[in-house]
């Protein structure tokens, strides 16, 4: 009966994933797996998109060139959470009791959750644009169909289901990235062309400007690093996992991106693949590259809402779900992909960024990474945190006011210097952390 009883709970901790405890031994996986997981995760439609708004605003070595510094930052972003995830064996939302504190941590994985519904949504949205000028109504079955699918291998976890749908989708979804920046500049008048191209908008968007905006696509994708890394065996997993998913991902699909708005001329994903002549590889490439990413997303979208709400991650994977067919049904009904894109990762390039800077100095300098055996034994607030956030974003608002140029203060380093200035006792040796221990 007892043997049983174990066996039952176990089964239930896997199914669960962990969600509100520490990883086990047992569990852990190698660098490769991390690597190709973690891809799955930011390899993703937004990222082509996202080419195509640089194609339209920027000079080809000026999107270059923000393409390199996004992927740089957010890897070494990626880096840092990733090894707080490897080290604590936690995901993104339990390490945010770290910088916010136990109940204090239901607002950036809140923000997660946010975040992560609306991603999800756009990702929807471009594939269902495949399927041309049907009725809205078929277009919503469609996206609930897909939903429904993706969140089937999410319900299997990360060494489950995750890993092994990544391992087959991520290697092909390389290949087809090489054929079409082998074959666009064909359509294009060749890479002398591509490289010659002038933007038609070019100067309404700032460098700055387009930095953030570059954070704000990627941003939750790094701070999600342990969501992974949780698993991970050794070091070289989050080293090797944080540059090559971004590098992929962010540089990869962005030169995508831009590649194809220079050639075709146009903003949308099924439109520019068409032009090129490979519409039906492009829909198998993107229903790869929805798929990996939706399932990764959902999963960790439980993840942070069972920090949220207290609950198993399968009750919050149904919620999230949800919340996800909803939104990506309004998008395709009232709104147009691509002025939603544009405000979503605006949006996200606001609420997001100041997360993992907090956590990052909260953990390395703050604590000199020591927290509680018990990883419910973190104070209920941590009143820093939550006012080194609340800084953040006020700071921005009032410069946007102002209209002055705030894409520094939109960054994780800006958020990290913030906390560094409120936590100034604990640092200089004026104060000390206090959790709430309840364990021996």
């Amino acid at each position: 009966m007892e043997e049983n009883a174990t066996k039952k709970s176990s089964v239930t901790q896997a199914s669960d994933d962990y969600s509100l405890e520490r990883v086990p031994e047992k569990e852990l996986t190698g660098w490769l797996d991390i690597t190709l997981t973690w891809t799955g995760f930011v390899i993703y439609p937004g990222g082509i998109l996202f080419g195509f708004v640089l194609a339209n605003a920027f000079t080809f070595w000026q999107a270059i060139a923000l393409l390199l510094l996004g992927s740089l930052s957010v890897s070494l972003v990626a880096c840092f959470m990733g090894y707080i995830g490897k080290r604590e064996r936690v995901g993104y939302a339990l390490s945010t009791r770290i910088g916010f504190g136990y109940r204090g941590s239901a607002v950036p994985s809140f923000l997660m959750f946010f975040t992560n519904v609306g991603w999800c949504s756009v990702n929807l949205v471009s594939l269902v644009a495949f399927f041309g000028d049907i009725p809205n109504w078929l277009k919503v079955i469609a996206i609930v169909g897909f939903c429904v699918l993706f969140t089937l291998t999410s319900r299997r976890g990360m060494n489950r289901g995750l890993k092994l749908f990544a391992r087959l989708a991520v290697p092909l979804l390389i290949v087809v990235c090489i054929i079409v920046v082998i074959i666009a500049p064909r359509h294009g008048g060749g890479w002398s062309a591509v490289t010659s191209w002038v933007p038609p908008q070019l100067g309404t968007i700032t460098l700055g400007a387009g930095f953030a905006m570059a954070l704000g696509s990627w941003i939750s994708g790094s701070m999600m690093a342990g969501d992974v890394t949780r698993f991970a065996r050794d070091t070289k997993g989050v080293i090797i996992g944080s540059f090559g998913s971004f590098i992929v991902g962010f540089l990869g699909l962005g030169f995508v991106g831009i590649i194809l708005g220079v050639c075709t001329g146009s903003a949308e994903i099924a439109p520019a693949f068409n032009a090129i002549g490979i519409g039906w590889l492009a829909f198998v490439s993107i229903l790869l590259c929805v798929w990996t990413t939706l399932q990764t997303q959902i999963y960790s979208t439980s993840l942070a809402l069972a920090n949220v709400l207290h609950k198993s991650r399968i009750f919050c994977e149904n919620i999230s779900a949800v919340c996800i067919m909803v939104v990506a049904s309004g998008m395709t009904i009232l709104a147009g992909l691509e002025n939603s894109f544009i405000s979503i990762i605006t949006l996200f390039g606001i609420i997001v960024p100041p997360v993992p800077g907090i956590i990052i100095v909260e953990y390395f300098l703050v604590r000199k990474m020591k927290t509680p055996l018990n990883i419910n034994d973190f104070a209920k607030f941590n009143y820093r945190g939550l006012i080194s956030y609340a800084i953040c974003i006020l700071v921005y608002v009032v410069l946007y006011i102002m209209n002055v140029e705030s894409w520094f203060f939109q960054t994780p380093l800006f958020a990290a210097i913030v906390h560094v200035i409120v936590s100034y006792k604990i640092l200089f040796g004026k104060g000390t952390v206090v959790d709430n221990v309840t364990t021996p």
